[in-house]
């Protein structure tokens, strides 16, 4: 018997419509402010009941453009009171979808609680103890929700994908990444940003800080190449070469520092004949660019550049690590509230300049604002993901190499992500879930 879907039967539908019509009415003639988002959502609706009609895939995609292609974050329009933007909307639509499949079929298939659902109900609660000691109670909150509607809720739906399906996902991601770092390679070599207006002579892209683009473009770069040596397509090996080449304009010491510390560090558990190419393509790729005089020159000057001064890059990181514990050994246990360790700088910090900066590390903004028991419950997420890549019984020789690289893109996040603080922008929840959700489906890549 065919299946009922909710939005085709005819008593439902109407039933919306009458709903969704009074709410729309009552916000028209309510205020201009009001009136201004019920048009947004007249014209919004269609787009809903389309994507709600789509696959989990297309979705899951869709957020993917919107990370590579829409600079939402730097929008205001875009960003409205920084909850109401693409990658939210499209997380709730994923939400909406799984609660009317629920509805429908009272289950879905791959839905079961495992450990690391434990793990995050857990983290979740502490979180919201640790807003109580929040300055910003709303943006600790707004942190909170980006983390289950564009963090967690991506992580269910990928683990309920098939292995085709997650195939899909990674291609998908590997062409739009290296589109995004091409059109960034394009403003480089121009000498201008097109989008921000300030040239600061690093790889920007569409994504934003130079930063961000080198976490974001080493953590596709394995996949990449893994694509290539698996279907042998040439289109994943200049997706390679152009994100690499990325990766080397964006300037980003942390992300070259972390490719190559994870290289070492999956070589330890998992390097072997079958995936020593990797690394040895990462280093002849590292081999051409240092055989360029002009590419040689800027790595070896960004290398040896002077962190003399009092407040470069790592002399902030090393006066943040004793602030940052000094903050947090006042509320230890539950933390200062998620996105709020910044503001806790500015307050504990004796130097206006230091206090103005960023923690420059992941870690330490997330031990501010989560305290010890947040903290620790996020890493034991890490952990759990990182030992079924690492350490369960491969099905084939690709399960293998995918497991291996896997764990190698998150390894790459996770070093990454102590270079700056990367929780401070909206897309954090997104990639950590996306990278983590890879290892635990790792054994469904199957020849």
């Amino acid at each position: 018997m065919k299946k009922m879907n909710l939005l085709e039967n005819k008593n439902i539908f109407i039933i919306w419509t009458v709903v969704i019509a009074f709410l729309l009415g009552i916000a028209m003639v309510t205020s201009d402010i009001s009136s201004f988002a019920a048009m947004l959502l007249i014209f919004a609706l269609p787009l809903l009941f389309y994507l709600l009609h789509k696959p989990f895939v297309f979705i899951l995609k869709c957020m993917l453009t919107v990370i590579f292609f829409i600079p939402f974050e730097h929008i205001k329009f875009l960003n409205l009171f920084n909850v109401i933007n693409p990658l939210t909307i499209l997380g709730l639509i994923l939400c909406l979808k799984i609660a009317g499949q629920v509805i429908i079929r009272k289950k879905i298939e791959g839905f079961n609680l495992t450990v690391i659902d434990k793990l995050y109900f857990l983290f979740v609660i502490s979180a919201l103890i640790s807003t109580l000691s929040a300055i910003s109670v709303l943006g600790a909150l707004n942190w909170i929700f980006c983390s289950f509607v564009t963090g967690y809720i991506v992580y269910k739906v990928i683990t309920t994908l098939s292995a085709q399906e997650i195939e899909d996902i990674l291609k998908f991601l590997v062409i739009a990444g290296s589109l995004c770092a091409l059109y960034g390679i394009f403003e480089y070599l121009l000498g201008k940003s097109l989008v921000y207006g300030e040239f600061t002579g690093r790889l920007t892209s569409l994504i934003g800080h130079p930063l961000l683009n080198g976490l974001i473009f080493s953590t596709v770069l394995p996949i990449s190449i893994f694509l290539y040596f698996q279907t042998k397509q040439r289109r994943f090996m200049y997706s390679s070469i152009i994100l690499f080449i990325a990766i080397i304009f964006t300037l980003a010491r942390g992300s070259w520092t972390s490719i190559i510390a994870a290289s070492v560090i999956i070589s330890v558990f998992r390097m072997n004949f079958r995936t020593i190419k990797i690394p040895v393509i990462l280093a002849l790729f590292l081999i051409v660019i240092m055989l360029i005089p002009m590419t040689r020159q800027m790595i070896f000057n960004r290398i040896t550049a002077n962190e003399q001064s009092e407040y470069s890059s790592f002399n902030i990181r090393t006066k943040s690590i004793p602030l940052a514990l000094k903050i947090a050994i006042d509320k230890p246990i539950f933390g200062r509230g998620p996105f709020n360790a910044g503001r806790f700088k500015k307050i504990y910090s004796t130097n206006s300049t230091l206090g103005l900066a960023s923690y420059e590390n992941t870690y330490l903004g997330l031990l501010v604002d989560l305290g010890f028991i947040g903290i620790t419950i996020l890493l034991l997420v890490y952990c759990v993901a990182l030992k079924i890549s690492l350490f369960s019984k491969p099905i084939d020789t690709k399960n293998y190499i995918f497991k291996t690289v896997a764990a190698f893109s998150l390894v790459i996040l996770l070093i990454n992500m102590a270079t700056f603080n990367f929780d401070s922008y909206r897309i954090f929840h997104f990639i950590n879930w996306f990278f983590i959700s890879l290892n635990i489906v790792s054994s469904k890549i199957t020849s």
